[in-house]
């Protein structure tokens, strides 16, 4: 909640203390602008650093939103606020499938499965979101690939449901890891995990940089004028790490693989840890939101594990992250049962 006793004069020394110092490259604004003197401003660090002149410390960002609340706060004082006209694409609709019970399916019901989720919510959604490694196979076969994607376009062609779908493909016992991006018209986009935990270096085929293409694809797609790039599981930590410039992108997807049981002998997993460093981290390094998928296996979904995510905390270290940090707010919850599998569907707007 922005503090009420933020006024006029306090908002017009923080537009000075920025033309003084500038406005660092994580802080800048991509949906809304405030207008002073002919100058642009993003409307929320605005606020924040106003706070340092009514209260005496800059208002950490976590504490309030940007959009509706810092538009209208500062809307209320006199001051305009416009659109990013940069921004040419239009809203997009994201929805993030959690899967429960699904790790002893075979292809052919995970695909089911997959035709379930389309027919539930395809038609509410620009971009619908599924795990690393939702299908399995023994050998990387390309075409194999390829006909099996060419297989889910076609059911989007007969649903008439323009939705993209985003899916994890896993050959040759987990050296192959793929993200793979299909709509109706077809593939759109293949990526190859190019970034491996410490376990898999030297036993995975890795990308050989984060923009490698993948049998002719890119892994940067184009969902209704957005730019999204295809990560797959712990490649958001490599974005944090060897990643330092956003490579022209709006959004992240990252297609996870799992969570364990904690304590189990197949390797705990932390999804708290994962959404700090990897997702946050990632969001954090390419001042964009990243929303993800995740398979929890033999355990219930963790009912508060966030999949999107947007970094607006500054220069501040992710070990300091919360989920209470988090300012990408779900806008749409829903749960779906197919036979045995439980699907948690959490829906964004961006």
């Amino acid at each position: 909640m922005i503090p009420n006793n933020i006024l006029y004069n306090h908002v017009l020394k923080a537009i000075q203390y920025l033309d003084e110092n500038g406005i660092p490259s994580n802080r800048q604004s991509t949906k809304y602008y405030m207008i002073y003197s002919g100058r642009y401003y993003p409307p929320k660090l605005v606020i924040s650093i106003s706070n340092k002149y009514s209260n005496g410390e800059e208002l950490q960002p976590g504490i309030f939103s940007g959009g509706k609340e810092a538009n209208e706060y500062l809307q209320g004082l006199g001051f305009e606020v416009i659109p990013n006209s940069s921004d040419e694409r239009s809203f997009i609709n994201v929805a993030t499938c959690v899967l429960q019970n699904v790790y002893k399916l075979g292809n052919k019901k995970r695909k089911d499965l997959l035709k379930y989720i389309i027919d539930e919510i395809g038609s509410e959604h620009d971009v619908i979101i599924l795990p690393a490694g939702f299908l399995k196979f023994e050998y990387f076969e390309p075409e194999v690939i390829k006909d099996e994607a060419n297989d889910i376009s076609e059911y989007l062609d007969i649903m008439e449901c323009r939705t993209n779908v985003c899916y994890g493909v896993d050959c040759r016992d987990n050296m192959d890891q793929l993200a793979l991006s299909v709509t109706s018209e077809g593939i759109k986009g293949i990526g190859r995990k190019f970034f491996p935990t410490d376990g898999e270096k030297g036993y995975i085929d890795a990308a050989g940089s984060l923009v490698s293409e993948e049998s002719g694809y890119t892994r940067i797609v184009d969902i209704k004028g957005c730019k999204a790039y295809l990560a797959v599981c712990y490649d958001v930590f490599g974005i944090k790490k060897i990643g330092k410039e956003n490579v022209g992108v709006d959004i992240i997807i990252d297609l996870i693989h799992k969570f364990n049981p904690k304590g189990s002998s197949d390797g705990g997993s932390s999804e708290v840890l994962f959404a700090r460093h990897g997702l946050a981290g990632a969001s954090k390094g390419w001042n964009c939101p990243v929303f993800a998928s995740a398979e929890f296996i033999r355990r219930n979904i963790s009912q508060d594990w966030p999949t999107g995510v947007m970094w607006d905390l500054g220069d501040r270290s992710t070990k300091d992250w919360t989920y209470r940090d988090n300012t990408m707010k779900v806008k749409k919850e829903k749960n779906l049962t197919y036979k045995s599998a439980i699907v948690n569907v959490l829906s964004y707007e961006w």
